[in-house]
């Protein structure tokens, strides 16, 4: 990394975001207030071709030189609407933060609580670890929209709007993809109505018998809250998490009974273990991700 850019970098920093940056022990953390900021940050390292270490990426990536971009100060929620129980947030909001606005409204993400300490952002860049498996639900949809900062600094705004059947699916690109491709600074989530719940387990002789079972019990209609395969020194245990409280709730926990024991399980302690759900930090990128973000940022500044 040439040093008198570096040098460069660091005085526009202090010309153009004063306050917003901090200098300790040879490091620099840029804390922006906003997406004007972040996308000021962004711009400046694109010209002076400085690394930035965005919300998504691992610290141990082998950068030790790379600025850090932390969004610590964009937590707010800037609009809640009602009717479609969309929470327009920023990045830097905690998920357990979030949960705390939701539950306050009789709603929540859904998400597992190992999720509960990431910043909306960092989440959503590793791929939302914890949240509820989209085939339990194939309507269910946690982000509607994104604002993300390109890595030159020119921000785009991906709306809430219906999934189409056709066309790039710009959200899908930026879930996953670990801040290669920008920055995101605000998110459209969608919560659901909290429910009351209950587990329950059937233990199978095999991974690909609870797997089945898992398939069958979706295909017939059900959509657990939680579910999963996790294996048992006796074979494999399926583990289902189902909403209670109506008639049509219990006939699905009745379903999903019959169908598990029609298919070999045998029912088992129904405490809900659930994995840890965070996401490697290690994980390599997508071939497309890398191929994108080589379009998106050919000096690098996002790695």
């Amino acid at each position: 990394m040439d040093p008198a850019l570096r040098s460069d970098f660091l005085r526009a920093l202090r010309r153009d975001l004063p306050g917003a940056f901090q200098e300790a022990d040879g490091g620099v953390v840029i804390l922006p207030g906003n997406r004007d900021q972040v996308a000021l940050a962004l711009a400046l390292a694109y010209q002076y071709r400085q690394q930035l270490r965005v919300p998504g990426q691992p610290a141990s990536d082998g950068r030790t030189d790379a600025f850090v971009l932390d969004l610590m100060r964009m937590t707010d929620v800037i609009k809640f609407d009602e009717p479609s129980r969309i929470a327009h947030v920023q990045a830097g909001m905690r998920v357990h933060a979030l949960e705390d606005e939701l539950r306050r409204r009789g709603l929540s993400l859904g998400a597992h609580s190992s999720a509960r300490d990431f910043e909306v952002g960092e989440w959503l860049a590793l791929g939302a670890p914890g949240a509820r498996d989209n085939a339990d639900d194939v309507v269910d949809q946690i982000v509607a929209g994104l604002e993300v900062v390109l890595p030159d600094g020119r921000p785009i705004a991906i709306r809430p709007a219906p999934r189409r059947a056709v066309g790039p699916d710009l959200v899908s690109a930026y879930i996953g993809a670990r801040g290669r491709l920008g920055v995101i600074v605000g998110a459209h989530v969608v919560a659901r109505l909290r429910v009351e719940s209950t587990p329950v387990g059937y233990l199978f002789p095999t991974r690909d018998g609870a797997e089945q079972a898992l398939a069958w019990i979706r295909g017939k209609g059900v959509r657990p809250l939680r579910a999963y395969v996790q294996d048992a020194p006796e074979g494999s245990a399926l583990r289902l998490k189902l909403a209670t409280g109506d008639g049509v709730a219990e006939a699905c926990r009745e379903v999903a009974r019959a169908t598990a024991v029609a298919l070999g399980g045998v029912l088992i302690d129904a405490k809900l273990e659930l994995p840890k759900a965070r996401a490697p930090q290690g994980a390599p990128a997508s071939a497309i991700v890398t191929e994108l973000a080589a379009r998106l940022d050919p000096r690098g500044v996002l790695g």
